[in-house]
């Protein structure tokens, strides 16, 4: 494979089709080449892909569309809405707006406008195009980071930097905090603390109420500094043999104690060392 395949592979999962019948026969999935190419250099530097997002809902303008705003041609996309939480954007981008081109770029539809918006870096500036009350007028926005593509990032497993020692399976996928989760959880940027990236159903971490998003601040009122940092606590606790591990967790609703298996009698039992 070249460069660029193989490192697509190590991300993208490939799709088939298969069926009971030939009527899959000779069906394939093509990606442009620069299109991959895209999806590899935001995976390579954000470790997803990172697109940009104008939190707008839009809808092809049709003929009639046009005709009813008065707009020449027929291409652009309407806006039908602007989603909640962003008032910024609604100040400038109302429903009834026409957008017919990004950044000198013609739209359209509703695809080719989501990927021009997509292929922006998130926190740039971008030039929208819009027909509004029979005049064309040009409005800068900033693009966001797409809310679909974090929650997706936050539910993914992670590999774990995990030491050598047979520390209990808790059922946690563990990184480090970025400025998303920070924001979000209102944690400080000189705050140490870990992301739970993942969390297994039914493992020991979900029966204790934690999810994916969540953050850990602290085990034993140490601050975690790393996901190293982590486990070498629950192996301290190991060796100390401790049943249960105190962590500090930090959620959207604030912070709450959670108490997590350590390397006590119970833990040794599970794995079977005790009889």
């Amino acid at each position: 494979f070249t460069p660029l395949s193989r490192e697509f592979r190590r991300h993208v999962h490939p799709i088939a089709l298969t069926s009971d019948t030939a009527g899959s026969v000779g069906i394939a999935f093509a990606i442009p080449s620069n299109d991959a190419q895209f999806v590899v250099n935001r995976l390579l530097k954000y470790d997803r892909i990172r697109v940009g997002y104008l939190a707008v809902k839009v809808q092809k303008v049709t003929k009639a569309v046009a005709e009813a705003v008065g707009l020449p041609g027929g291409s652009g996309v309407i806006v039908t809405s602007v989603e909640s939480g962003h008032a910024a954007l609604a100040e400038v981008i109302w429903p009834g707006d026409v957008i017919t081109g990004v950044d000198g770029d013609e739209v359209r539809d509703a695809r080719t406008f989501n990927r021009q918006v997509g292929q922006h870096l998130v926190g740039t500036i971008a030039s929208l195009t819009v027909w509004r009350d029979g005049r064309e007028l040009v409005i800068k926005v900033q693009i966001a980071d797409d809310p679909q593509d974090i929650r997706y990032t936050l539910a993914r497993p992670v590999r774990q930097d995990r030491p050598a020692a047979d520390t209990p399976d808790l059922g946690l996928g563990l990184a480090s905090l970025n400025s998303d989760a920070r924001s979000r959880l209102k944690i400080a940027e000189d705050q140490p603390g870990l992301l739970l990236a993942h969390v297994e159903p039914f493992s020991p971490a979900a029966e204790q109420g934690l999810l994916a998003g969540d953050a850990i601040l602290m085990v034993h009122r140490d601050p975690v500094s790393s996901v190293r940092d982590f486990w070498a606590k629950m192996e301290r606790a190991l060796t100390a043999e401790q049943a249960k591990v105190l962590v500090l967790v930090r959620t959207a609703d604030g912070e709450r104690w959670v108490a997590l298996p350590g390397g006590g009698l119970a833990w040794q039992e599970r794995k079977g060392v005790l009889s």
